[in-house]
């Protein structure tokens, strides 16, 4: 009852107040709490920011683009899939970038004002045209995931890069994947959730390399202290696949 009575920005703000410290830091909304929240199925200990709703991983992005140089001074055009709300906040308010936020809309979900109804496997933008593209997590959920990577192949400048993500079984090597399962109670079995397609392994750097991309894996996690780890809510830990032509 308390979650329909009170409004999301609301509950925000209180768990912002009763959080209040400095044990942690959310690099992304820049506010400091006593501890992240746990989150996800286990939950997982120090994870989502009380204020602002970032993942360890969406901190761990932030942190990276932060560490390059001129990315935020120079004119962008950026495709984002699936926007996180915070990302979308921050992304949106740099006057130097023109910044395309796509969903494939379903039925009972909202989206961030401005977000496009779109296909990934059909990207509705000319050969060339993204500086930066950043699709987390979403693949998992597209049947030809192949044709989606070549299409952010297709729209990605020669100049510009990708962060492209997905959530990886690093004890399997390759992906395991099945059509014949389509009841969501067994897809959450075989898969982890109930609209995964596929768990992807240790493969998935060719799997990019088959869609034309050059591939760089970036993992500074495991360089931080632990009380780093812990005060930034990077938990773990995920290695950055980034992706050029």
């Amino acid at each position: 009852m308390i979650k329909k009575l009170v409004p999301n920005q609301l509950k925000s703000k209180l768990r912002s107040f009763f959080l209040r410290g400095d044990n942690v830091e959310c690099v992304t909304c820049n506010k400091k709490f006593i501890t992240f929240l746990p989150n996800g199925i286990p939950p997982r200990a120090n994870a989502l920011c009380p204020n602002c709703g970032s993942l360890e991983r969406t901190r761990i992005y932030w942190k990276y683009l932060l560490s390059l140089p001129d990315f935020f001074s120079s004119p962008k055009k950026i495709l984002h899939t699936a926007p996180e709300n915070i990302l979308y906040q921050k992304f949106s308010s740099v006057p130097n970038f023109e910044y395309f936020p796509t969903d494939l809309f379903e039925p009972g979900y909202s989206y961030p004002k401005g977000t496009i109804n779109m296909d990934i496997t059909n990207i509705d933008f000319p050969d060339n045209h993204f500086d930066f593209i950043l699709s987390s997590h979403v693949l998992e959920h597209v049947p030809d995931d192949m044709k989606a990577m070549k299409e952010f192949y297709r729209v990605l400048s020669p100049s510009g890069f990708g962060l492209i993500q997905v959530p990886l079984d690093v004890k399997r090597e390759t992906t395991y994947e099945d059509f014949s399962i389509t009841d969501p109670e067994e897809r959450a079995k075989a898969f982890g959730q109930f609209d995964h397609v596929r768990v992807y392994g240790m493969d998935y750097k060719n799997r990019l390399e088959d869609a034309g991309f050059k591939v760089e894996i970036i993992d500074f996690i495991p360089e931080l202290s632990e009380n780093d780890k812990f005060k930034y809510g990077f938990g773990t830990g995920e290695a950055l696949y980034i992706v050029t032509k």
